[in-house]
């Protein structure tokens, strides 16, 4: 008597496919898969959904970060009008040094206000990502096989799911960011150096190669030293 085999059908073939199985221990440790590294590539890839958030974010940034470096250059007006010998009139002066610091305190606002409405808008995003991530994570979880289970217990499960995804919370709420605000002052502050003073920025930056270069052999010895 024959018996007919019927094959998978396609759609049972895609869902089996969709599970991935690479967490699970194979019997012979020398096939054993390599373990994925991280890379921002896929942290950025896990929040393309909210790449508009992110681009709002960067440009509140920029300007929580503008108002940092051109408030000193206005205050800097209102004392040039204060020594100002040409200006007589006193209350003309005032009216003018007056417009200056008005200026300078909302420009000043402005910059806070961009920087807390920044701070939440990263929030919700590094919330978003990581509740994304939990999702994924758990599904993985759950179509593994029962040898699975039997090789890593629950509490590491439930840490995974718990304190490393808040550590990535961090990464895209708060390191990131960070990073990018301070690159940017740094930018601004050299733009602005070269165009209050070319020579003083040239003898600012000038000093700051010259004690790296005399700090590097230090470094270099420090590491022999350690090692």
């Amino acid at each position: 008597m024959k018996m007919k085999v019927r094959s998978a059908s396609p759609q049972k073939q895609e869902d089996d496919d969709d599970v991935d199985l690479s967490s699970t221990k194979p019997t012979d440790n020398n096939d054993a898969p390599a373990s994925t590294k991280p890379s921002l590539y896929k942290l950025f890839k896990l929040a393309t959904p909210e790449m508009p958030m992110l681009i709002v974010s960067f440009i509140l940034m920029i300007g929580a970060e503008a108002t940092n470096m051109i408030t000193p250059l206005i205050v800097a007006n209102a004392y040039d009008i204060l020594v100002d010998p040409t200006i007589a009139d006193e209350g003309e002066k005032m009216s003018q040094i007056n417009y200056y610091m008005l200026l300078a305190v909302i420009i000043t606002i402005a910059g806070i206000v961009a920087g807390f409405i920044r701070a939440i808008i990263q929030g919700v995003i590094g919330e978003r990502v990581v509740a994304r991530l939990r999702c994924r994570l758990y599904k993985q979880i759950l179509g593994q096989e029962i040898a699975f289970f039997d090789e890593h217990k629950s509490g590491e499960l439930v840490s995974r799911l718990g304190s490393d995804t808040t550590l990535l919370q961090s990464v895209v709420s708060q390191s990131l960011p960070d990073f990018l605000t301070q690159f940017i002052k740094a930018i601004s502050a050299m733009v602005l150096m070269f165009y209050i003073s070319v020579k003083l920025a040239g003898l600012a930056l000038g000093g700051v190669i010259l004690i790296f270069m005399m700090s590097s052999p230090m470094y270099v010895v420090c590491v022999k030293v350690c090692i």
